[in-house]
């Protein structure tokens, strides 16, 4: 039996015939979009919506450090939710690694590649 989907426009019935309905689960190239928007718009750079951004500036000059890479991960973790780019934190991994003046953040969520940021020291944030 070949596969179909039926429409009937007059009631707004969907029919699908077969098994080549696919769920995906987890989330869209959308949402890594809007986590990567996320990190190039500070808080206050959009006057309509103040409170839309990551409030990243505030960290630059501050000595690279594993209590400064906790402090930037639970305020990325906070601004997703707020901004509700997630629902919660359980399918969301944030990885970092120190290097040198450098803290590399490594972003993943289920269903899209993972998202990897650059913090330096002196610089800010460079998304690759």
């Amino acid at each position: 039996m070949d596969s179909c989907i039926n429409f009937n426009t007059a009631y707004g019935d969907i029919s699908i015939i077969g098994n080549d309905v696919e769920i995906i689960r987890g989330y869209s190239k959308k949402t890594a979009q809007d986590i990567i928007r996320l990190f190039k718009t500070n808080e206050r750079d959009y006057e309509l919506d103040v409170s839309y951004g990551l409030d990243l500036d505030r960290f630059i000059g501050k000595a690279i450090s594993d209590l400064l890479a906790v402090e930037i991960k639970n305020s990325i973790e906070d601004t997703l939710i707020k901004n509700e780019i997630i629902k919660d934190l359980s399918n969301l991994q944030i990885l970092y690694m120190i290097i040198e003046n450098t803290i590399n953040f490594r972003i993943m969520l289920p269903g899209i590649d993972s998202i990897t940021v650059d913090f330096l020291q002196e610089k800010g944030f460079e998304i690759e």
